[in-house]
């Protein structure tokens, strides 16, 4: 059953860890792509295989694409610090505050608790805040000009993924790191939760907004990230099927190891055909699985 490995960005460190990890008859996924690493020489047994999007998503809210159209003479913000971590009464008030005095329009992901947090003053018609956003079909929209993101990796994926610069907000675990990997790459700047100041979010928020070099590079990153997303996706489906290829071979070799040999294979096969069909969806970019262009 495990004989696909999932994973997140690879670590740094030597790659034969996980080349290790996945056994001579195994084989791991991992869900970034080249331009956002910089290792080299992998495992032939390690494939870097993009976003794995296997389910439908959420469409846009009639209610929020109406705000979005009403919205017309300012830039229009996304601010989402994910579903863990819980913001205090202070961060809260500096990023709404600091969001207020950089006059844009703000759509905000804000659990219901953490809204009695707001400043009165943010009770106006530039801020949409709900409970829930769907976050892929807000940023295809292409209104979403700067992303205050907690950097969850896959909220990484998607901002880059539409070339949206990124004002980090990272909380806990990978948060920093991939918060850090954003900025090297030039693809947005890192705030501090931990010490916010309202003038912070003003500044890095309006810098990243006046910043056309970094637009331009977000844009260019952009293009290279769903160029690379379609072809290690068709890559991911060749090494499944070799993979598949050999426990084929194998499970006919061991054929008189007994049934729990032959359903064990079984088992494994019926994983890899289903991650198989994931992939190729991925990688024809169908509609009916709720991808974006060029996945």
């Amino acid at each position: 059953m495990n004989a696909v490995a999932p994973g997140r960005w690879l670590p740094p460190g030597p790659h034969q860890v996980l080349a290790d990890l996945a056994g001579p008859h195994a084989a791991w996924l991992v869900n970034t792509l080249p331009c956002l690493e910089s290792h080299g020489g992998l495992p032939s047994r390690v494939a870097l295989c993009g976003p794995l999007r296997g389910h439908k998503e959420d469409a846009l809210d009639p209610a929020l694409a109406s705000w979005l159209s009403g919205q017309s003479g300012r830039p229009v913000v996304y601010v989402s610090t994910g579903t863990v971590a819980r913001l205090g009464s202070h961060q809260v008030a500096c990023l709404a505050s600091g969001l207020a005095v950089a006059q844009v329009a703000v759509v905000w992901s804000l659990p219901r608790e953490e809204q009695a947090f707001l400043p009165e003053e943010c009770i106006l018609p530039h801020f949409y805040v709900n409970t829930w956003i769907p976050q892929a079909a807000l940023l295809a929209t292409g209104r979403i000009e700067v992303a205050v993101c907690h950097c969850g990796w896959g909220g990484c994926l998607d901002c880059v993924e539409h070339g949206v610069p990124v004002a980090a907000f990272p909380l806990f675990g990978d948060q920093p790191a991939n918060a850090i990997k954003l900025e090297q790459l030039g693809l947005g700047r890192v705030l501090q939760p931990a010490s916010l100041r309202q003038e912070d979010v003003t500044s890095i928020v309006s810098g990243l907004l006046r910043d056309e070099k970094l637009k331009v590079r977000c844009k260019e990153f952009q293009s290279t990230f769903r160029n690379q997303a379609e072809g290690a996706a068709c890559e991911a489906i060749g090494r499944v099927e070799a993979l598949l290829s050999e426990h084929s071979d194998g499970a006919k070799a061991d054929s008189h190891g007994g049934r729990w040999g032959v359903f064990a294979a079984s088992l494994t096969l019926f994983t890899l055909v289903a991650l198989l069909v994931g992939l190729a969806a991925i990688a024809f970019g169908s509609s009916s699985w709720g991808l974006g262009p060029g996945l």
